[in-house]
């Protein structure tokens, strides 16, 4: 991994102007991430100009400052680093395809062929670790907002060190992170929800059903980023079962689907549905609610071996 993290380093040496991009709907590990390389790349790098392309970010981590305003020129004449995104079908800001080349840093299954060098596949739990490694493997100098935004990618992405299966690594990168003045109670204090939203979370996981494998529960109304994850990991964690599908809208058009599982492929049943995902935590856009049942048939009738 060395030898690769070595020729990005060296192919960002090169640039004047790199655009980092995001996925839709952004959490804190594609904004974690972002800066957090962003940071990297002003301390070894001072003369290039690098900028954040991306979505909104969700309330909580309206304080990580980011994104910024990217004229299509800025794009035209720029290396594209896209970070914990699959896919282009993946990534908010489509003008990425305009830059003159991609790289792509994700932990996702790979997709897609558009990038002159690529780290992929679902191998850690947060892309946030990648860039942890890659500041210990190159000695790279960093500073504190390099720290938390790597503690906000690291322990939102695998919900407090409890999800997507940490290895010893990732508690090594959090061990690293947390030194040094990055405390762990402070930093909770900083992407805590209000108590408006955690009451309106629990009201998004109430009265699911069951049906065969899957356990599941919708809210035919808008529910928004702030909301979604957060709701979808406490619906999983709130009840048994093999399989969990959170499903809201998204806009007036389409629905927003979250699949999770403790012990089962789902990012299987997302990709034949048109998404995508990690094996137990995985997602996909239907157009309506007629097609939750061909999914629930599809998980009960395929879905028979164990990650």
């Amino acid at each position: 991994m060395i030898n690769l993290y070595e020729k990005i380093w060296k192919k960002i040496s090169e640039q004047e102007r790199i655009v980092i991009f995001t996925h839709v709907h952004p959490d804190g590990d594609t904004i974690g991430t972002s800066i957090a390389l962003k940071e990297l790349i002003k301390i070894k790098y001072p003369k290039i100009d690098v900028k954040i392309s991306g979505d909104k970010y969700p309330s909580n981590l309206l304080w990580m400052k980011g994104n910024d305003n990217v004229s299509n020129e800025f794009i035209k004449h720029s290396l594209a680093i896209l970070v914990d995104t699959s896919s282009i079908t993946r990534t908010f800001d489509k003008r990425i395809l305009n830059a003159k080349e991609i790289i792509k840093i994700d932990h996702h299954h790979p997709e897609g062929n558009q990038w002159s060098l690529a780290i992929e596949g679902d191998t850690v739990p947060a892309t946030g670790q990648i860039i942890w490694d890659m500041i210990i493997k190159l000695e790279l100098k960093y500073n504190e907002i390099v720290k938390e935004a790597l503690w906000v990618s690291i322990w939102t992405d695998t919900s407090g060190l409890s999800e997507r299966n940490p290895s010893k690594e990732t508690f090594k990168a959090m061990e690293w992170v947390e030194s040094d003045g990055i405390n762990r109670k402070n930093m909770l204090g900083k992407i805590d929800l209000s108590p408006i939203q955690k009451k309106e979370i629990l009201n998004l996981v109430k009265n699911p059903k069951k049906d065969g494998n899957v356990l599941y529960v919708i809210n035919d109304f808008f529910v928004s980023n702030d909301l979604y994850r957060p709701a979808t990991e406490l619906f999983y964690k709130k009840y048994e079962s093999e399989i969990y599908i959170f499903v809201c809208k998204l806009n007036e058009k389409l629905y927003r689907v979250g699949f999770r599982s403790k012990e089962y492929d789902v990012s299987k049943v997302a990709s034949y549905f048109g998404g995508g995902g990690h094996l137990t935590s995985s997602g996909t856009i239907i157009n309506n609610l007629e097609k939750l049942p061909k999914i629930i048939e599809y998980i009960n009738d395929k879905m028979k071996i164990k990650v």
